[in-house]
């Protein structure tokens, strides 16, 4: 998985960090596992749509599954973070889904882009994004059959075997849990099971809307 290193300030929305002047002037606090800030992630079509009946609950994805899409739920190895690891053991290629979460939006592309004084090399950076921009559309039928095949081989079987990064354990450990049945309105502290049953709920509406292309997009 890919986070930006142009400006590593903006190079995941997912993160945030406090100035430096705030972080010297602060009162000492209590020590805190480190948790990044996150954004709400969503899956998108590209004409957008939305449905606008009492479901869209069922839609709904925690920033949990933002960290984890985004890698800054990896370890320093970037083919042994957690979710690399999740399909690995599940014998699933989660290519589709990693390929959604690289879509950069074009306000994300300006931020990435004002902090490069060179000519040349802000072409070179600008046609790298555009091309990962138009590789995040994925299939829908493609990304139906990646969570479906992840959904029927998750268990604690998978999750027992993850290796996390220290600092990562406390709040992915409860996410990487048995998915549970029905739904949890309280979207924010879904599992990862959870998360994926909604991410079919949303793919399945698309297709009946006749949309095939979806990204991950954040907001």
């Amino acid at each position: 998985m890919n986070c930006w290193a142009a400006a590593d300030w903006v190079s995941n929305p997912c993160e945030a960090t406090a100035p430096a002047d705030r972080l010297q002037s602060s009162p000492v606090q209590p020590y805190q596992p480190y948790q990044p800030l996150a954004l709400d992630i969503f899956v998108q079509t590209k004409n957008r749509i939305y449905d606008e009946g009492d479901d869209q609950a069922d839609y709904a994805l925690s920033r949990t599954l933002c960290r984890l899409f985004l890698g800054t739920y990896k370890s320093p190895n970037p083919d042994h973070g957690e979710l690399i690891q999740v399909g690995k053991l599940a014998g699933v290629d989660l290519t589709p889904l990693v390929r959604m979460g690289d879509y950069v939006t074009k306000d994300h592309e300006e931020l990435l882009l004002a902090n490069v004084a060179d000519a040349g090399e802000k072409e070179r950076l600008h046609q790298e994004i555009q091309q990962k921009r138009d590789g995040a559309w994925q299939p829908i039928p493609l990304v139906k059959g990646t969570v479906v095949a992840l959904l029927n081989r998750l268990g604690e079987g998978v999750y027992a075997q993850i290796e996390y990064n220290e600092n990562h354990r406390e709040w992915l450990h409860p996410y990487f849990r048995d998915p549970q049945p029905g739904r949890d309105d309280e979207y924010a502290g879904n599992t990862f099971g959870q998360d994926l049953r909604n991410v079919l709920r949303y793919l399945e509406f698309a297709e009946q809307k006749g949309e095939a292309y979806v990204i991950f997009d954040f907001g």
